[in-house]
């Protein structure tokens, strides 16, 4: 297991929701909803879909965290490993998504005694 690098791994990972996170904010859907109701709906899709890839790379290190994501994203469980990171099992745009809700606590600094 020492050879295995898990840490370049996450890097990878984390690389990839860092490009999502610039992406989403630099396409602003939420202005896009007045102007180009179509292309917001494409940049809300294909964050949504890079998550779904995140989450599914993300188990096996973080399985409790990814799988709430999958849950909100409603990937059905048969689709969570890594043979359904092809375009097949992708997203589809007309899937019901449950409420929105927390994944990971807030962290809130302790107060000093």
């Amino acid at each position: 297991m020492d050879g295995q690098q898990i840490h370049k791994y996450l890097d990878a990972v984390w690389t990839v929701v860092a490009d999502a996170n610039r992406y989403f904010a630099a396409s602003e859907p939420w202005a896009l909803k007045k102007t180009d109701p179509a292309r917001m709906e494409s940049v809300l899709w294909t964050t949504a879909e890079v998550i779904r890839v995140v989450a599914i790379l993300a188990q096996p290190v973080m399985p409790e965290s990814a799988g709430k994501l999958l849950d909100l994203l409603s990937v059905p469980s048969d689709a969570r490993d890594f043979t359904a990171l092809d375009e097949g099992h992708a997203l589809s745009s007309d899937t019901e998504l449950p409420a929105p809700s927390g994944v990971f606590p807030r962290y809130v600094e302790p107060e000093a005694s």
